[in-house]
């Protein structure tokens, strides 16, 4: 993703990142759940995108 893992961890503790577990000590994403967030994200991009454009 061209992110640095910190960046993700950072964001899942916050509640705005993708869902993890953990293995050990180690926190692991499905690659499904950070699909699902990045689909989420883009979603929620578009609908900002197309909200300033109707008004």
């Amino acid at each position: 993703m061209g992110v640095p893992a910190q960046t993700l961890y950072d964001l899942r503790s916050q509640g705005r990142g993708p869902r993890g577990f953990r293995v050990g000590r180690e926190l692991r994403f499905r690659r499904a759940e950070i699909d699902a967030w990045l689909t989420g994200m883009e979603e929620a991009d578009a609908a900002r995108h197309l909200g300033g454009e109707e008004q």
